[in-house]
């Protein structure tokens, strides 16, 4: 992906990093913000992951997820921020929970696959051919040659499988089914995952 390059090298000049976690979160959104969320870490940035909904108990198995802050987007102060990274977002509306709400004067990256995708970014890396924002991470993750260990892999998985449906889903390829393979040798837990989203309800 062109923008990778350029989305790294900002990350780079930032120091404060926001990310979010959609209205309703679902896996793919869970997983991808706590997958980013460690990756910036490992990068050592201050990094803030916000949500303006409730959490749902099955995804909080995932490793920092309660470092997700469910916030009122409307009275939360943007301006400690360098850079807002959104994630699994077709539209502000869709991160904010809020459709009156006007977007924050801050640099925003966007990271999705969904065609509907609005490009409401400095820069926009939108993928509708990928399952999921968890493969296109993996993806992205490889070209900045990033250590994903098993934390990081099973919040992507996580992702994968939540959009794919287990893999039932039309969306689920080739090249899905290998980055897969490649998450599960670096140690993601496909059982731990399988059970938390589909069992243990």
């Amino acid at each position: 992906y062109q923008q990778s390059k350029s989305i790294l090298e900002k990350i780079k000049r930032s120091e404060r990093i926001l990310l979010n976690c959609h209205r309703g979160p679902d896996p793919d959104a869970f997983g991808s913000a706590l997958a980013m969320y460690q990756v910036l870490k490992k990068m050592r940035k201050k990094v803030a992951v916000i949500c303006p909904s409730e959490l749902p108990k099955s995804l909080q198995f995932l490793a920092c997820s309660e470092k997700i802050k469910v916030v009122d987007f409307s009275n939360y102060d943007f301006s400690k921020f360098d850079l807002f990274i959104i994630l699994d977002s077709a539209s502000w509306q869709m991160v904010s929970g809020n459709k009156d709400m006007k977007i924050p004067d801050l640099f925003l990256i966007v990271i999705d696959h969904h065609k509907t995708n609005e490009k409401f970014g400095k820069i926009n890396l939108v993928d509708a051919g990928v399952s999921s924002v968890g493969e296109l991470l993996y993806l992205i993750f490889e070209d900045w040659k990033v250590e994903i260990d098993r934390n990081i892999a099973t919040a992507l998985l996580s992702g994968i499988i939540g959009d794919t449906g287990v893999f039932r889903f039309s969306n689920t390829s080739l090249e899905t089914m290998e980055v897969v393979t490649k998450l599960l040798k670096q140690g993601a837990d496909r059982e731990k995952i399988i059970f938390h989203l589909y069992h243990n309800l």
